[in-house]
Formats: C-alpha cells, structure tokens, sequence
C-alpha cells in the first residue's frame, strides 16, 4: 500500500505543472493523494456493496418471480362381467396449468390453461390476464 502511494505522489508530481509544485509541498501533495486514494477506495467498496444486494436481493431472479400451480382430477372406473373378467380404467378429466408471473411491484400477469376430456383435444386457454396495481390511492 505505502508503494502504491509513493508511486501515485511520484506520478502527480511529474504530471502537475511546475509553478503549482513550487507552491505545495511534497508532504502536502502526498496527503492529498492519500486521501483522494482513500476517497476513491471508499467509492468503489459502496458501489460493490450496492452491486452484491441488488444481486442477492429476493425476488431479484426471474424464478422467484413466477408462480405455478395446476389440477388434475382422474376418473377411476372397475367393471366385472362375471368373476373372471375383472377391467379397471384410469382416465384424464381434466387437467388445468396456472402461470403467474409478477413482472414488477405493480404488473403482474396470468395465463390458465386447461384441458377437459369432452371429445376435444384441444388446449384451452381458460384465463389471460394482465393486472395494474396504482402505486397512489384513486
């Protein structure tokens, strides 16, 4: 460190110009640069220190942001001709994907999809919304 300072005072030295090195001592102009050296350290170790709680902040990670959630209801049946014949079935009523997702303190977004066993195939999109929250009473 004590090099690093003497090596900061030797190179403001050579770089000032001359009538303002006759006006300040070198004792002068090595505290200047201890305490702007100081100074700027300082800085550097605040705007690290803001860095590592924006980065580990909770909610910062898009996965701590998003909620899913989702159903599914089976229909079980069992069917006996006679003793020997014994069929049992387990069927997909229906199943129903909710994605949630809080895209800011005062956005957030949801999508349901569902699916039902009625001779349709199809994926449904059951609910689509974006909700605002105002940030100040209406």
């Amino acid at each position: 460190m004590q090099r690093n300072i003497l090596v900061a005072a030797m190179a403001s030295a050579l770089t000032a110009p001359a009538p303002l090195l006759a006006e300040i001592s070198l004792e002068d102009r090595l505290e200047n640069s201890e305490r702007r050296i100081q100074y700027l350290e300082s800085r550097i170790q605040d705007q690290d220190r803001v860095l590592h709680q924006q980065h580990n902040a909770e909610g910062d990670s898009w996965f701590n942001r998003l909620e899913i959630s989702g159903i599914i209801e089976i229909e079980a049946a069992t069917e006996s001709v006679d003793d020997s014949d014994r069929e049992s079935s387990l069927t997909l009523a229906t199943a129903e994907l909710g994605i949630n997702g809080h895209l800011s303190p005062n956005v957030s977004a949801e999508v349901v999809l569902l699916y039902e066993d009625d001779g349709d195939e199809a994926l449904d999109v059951d609910v689509a919304a974006i909700t605002f929250t105002p940030t100040e009473a209406w």
